[in-house]
């Protein structure tokens, strides 16, 4: 990840996921904490670059487990995914709506 400030100054961070991945919550939630912890809250960006490599597809992805590790749902999270990328389309927040 690359961010630039107005006056050009440009700091890079990069962090690798334990395992491998497709899920684009899973770039953000790694993307959003690199900014967090390297960025002063309030100051203005004048890019950020968010780059990814050796991505997978599902069908790719095994999961290792420990004896105490409950596996991932990994087709829920990809539909849920696919249900914000919609509501985005349609201008909707999410995180807002709450369940009837």
């Amino acid at each position: 990840m690359s961010i630039r400030d107005p006056e050009f100054h440009t700091i890079q961070r990069q962090r690798k996921l334990d395992t491998p991945t497709w899920l684009q919550s899973d770039i953000i939630e790694v993307a959003t904490e690199l900014v967090s912890a390297n960025w002063k809250s309030g100051t203005r960006i004048r890019m950020l670059t968010v780059t990814v490599s050796g991505l997978v597809p599902p069908d790719m992805v095994a999961q290792q487990l420990t004896m105490f590790d409950e596996p991932l749902d990994d087709e829920r999270s990809e539909r849920q995914e696919k249900l914000e990328e919609a509501l985005r389309v349609f201008s909707v927040d999410p995180k807002g709506m709450r369940a009837l």
